[in-house]
């Protein structure tokens, strides 16, 4: 066989793979794909998907009810007598606090007062 016709299957299964990773959404082509071409929509903004769409209030709310459990939690560490383990947990939520605020752009919310 020549070299030639030992490209094409390397040719026809590179082709597979990368429409299927096209179609799965594993890569973004920004709408210049060859599909998104024929189908005129060539560059335009993608619909975005449900977990990109979460409101500011609804990360919000998410936190409230987060940071209030936790409040709890340490509450009940006080309550049994386990200041080391309330200490701890106030550590870590607020480390968590502080990475989520990072990430979302909603202002932080001070979990620490009920």
């Amino acid at each position: 066989m020549s070299t030639p016709v030992l490209h094409l299957p390397g040719a026809l299964l590179g082709a597979f793979v990368g429409v299927f990773m096209l179609k799965r959404g594993l890569v973004d082509c920004e709408n210049w794909d060859i599909f998104a071409v024929w189908a005129d929509r060539a560059g335009e903004d993608a619909p975005e998907t449900q977990a990109a769409t979460v409101s500011a209030e609804e990360l919000a709310e998410r936190n409230r009810a987060r940071n209030q459990a936790a409040l709890e939690h340490v509450r009940q560490q006080i309550i049994s007598r386990n200041p080391q383990g309330a200490l701890a947990l106030d550590d870590k939520m607020r480390h968590v606090t502080r990475l989520a605020v990072a990430s979302s752009g909603v202002e932080a919310l001070d979990w620490s007062v009920a």
